[in-house]
């Protein structure tokens, strides 16, 4: 005797689309052109308000590595690169008063240092002067 499947799909709720249908019935609308403006704007305000909070982010991380004067982790530039940030702090005579010898210490690390502590040296220093001095970037 074959077996008869019709009895589970007679069973289920007729009020209930399920999640496929919903969506090829959405498709449908919009492919149809019957999405009402309304339904649209909540959509392009959320994406706007992503890309402004990306934007913002994108901003903060810029400023963040022209505050900081040095990509930290390119092995054997970083230490160069360190000791002309702090040349340049060092010779702009608006900041020299705020700079003084603080920063100035760990110019000149010592070459046994491994890159990783160069990099924990570097970043400590900048973390302590930056959060001395907010208000004072390179070049002002």
């Amino acid at each position: 005797m074959p077996l008869n499947n019709s009895k589970k799909s007679d069973r289920k709720e007729k009020g209930k689309a399920n999640a496929s249908t919903s969506a090829s019935t959405s498709t449908s609308r919009v492919l149809a052109g019957y999405v009402l403006p309304c339904e649209i704007a909540p959509i392009n305000t959320n994406i706007e308000g992503v890309k402004s909070d990306i934007a913002i982010i994108n901003t903060n991380m810029t400023t963040f590595k022209n505050k900081l004067g040095v990509l930290v982790g390119m092995s054997g530039k970083t230490n160069m690169a360190y000791v002309e940030f702090a040349k340049a702090y060092a010779n702009d005579q608006v900041c020299i008063a705020s700079v003084g010898s603080s920063l100035m210490t760990y110019s000149a690390l010592p070459p046994s240092l491994s890159d990783a502590e160069t990099t924990a040296v570097i970043l400590a220093a900048l973390w302590r002067f930056f959060a001395k001095y907010p208000l004072c970037p390179p070049g002002v």
